[in-house]
């Protein structure tokens, strides 16, 4: 979705647990970085690492510490530029609004493991278990650690 749609849809879809501040933010500046900062979380769920148990046969995403700090470090610069307050509720509505960020052409969100062969297939785990690339594993570690950051 671009920035425009994106942004629409959620003054069109304002929730109870969406930040007034992000949501005042959005509605003086159609230009606020809320989409970029989206993004970076994008970037976190998207570029994690499919790992499959050999033993159990789960499949696990590993996220990167280098997106997690890119990540707090441009979460910091929003919470200046817009004197946020409330960083519990700006991640809480970064954890509901990032998907929608996703382009439908993103190529990560298509990627799958590898089996032993070298072909590629969805990425599954013990008895077809489908992983969903675009959420990001361990919010609640990734939460803190941001918070820890800012």
């Amino acid at each position: 979705m671009d920035k425009a749609d994106y942004y629409k849809n959620i003054l069109d879809n304002i929730k109870t647990t969406d930040s007034p501040e992000v949501i005042k933010a959005i509605t003086d500046d159609e230009n606020c970085d809320f989409y970029e900062l989206c993004q970076k979380y994008v970037d976190i769920a998207l570029n994690q690492k499919l790992v499959k148990d050999e033993t159990t046969h789960e499949l696990f995403g590993y996220v990167s510490h280098e997106d997690i700090d890119l990540a707090a470090y441009f979460t910091r610069l929003f919470v200046r530029k817009y004197q946020i307050v409330g960083k519990n509720e700006l991640l809480s509505m970064i954890k509901e609004r990032y998907i929608d960020s996703i382009s439908p052409d993103e190529i990560r969100v298509q990627e799958g493991v590898v089996n032993e062969g070298g072909t590629q297939s969805l990425p599954v785990g013990y008895f077809g278990t489908l992983i969903d690339k675009r959420e990001i594993p361990a919010w609640e570690d990734v939460r803190t650690r941001i918070l820890n950051l800012v």
